[in-house]
């Protein structure tokens, strides 16, 4: 896997699912970071970063109150 050079104002998120640090950017992408502090980013077929996609998506409509 290649690391990928994060900027720290780009983490909306910061969450650990089954011992796996997952950082989620304010572009909605999933990322791994590993022992070293790199991050790695997710395949939309890794079961944990697919979990989350729900949570990612945009409502579908808001209500104004």
């Amino acid at each position: 896997m290649k690391n990928i050079e994060i900027d720290e104002k780009m983490i909306a998120l910061q969450v650990t699912i089954n011992n796996r640090n997952l950082a989620i950017t304010v572009d909605k992408k999933v990322f791994e970071k590993d022992e070293n502090g790199k991050f790695h980013k997710c395949s939309r077929w890794d079961k944990d970063a697919k979990a989350l996609s729900p949570y990612l998506k945009p409502p579908k409509s808001l209500d104004i109150i």
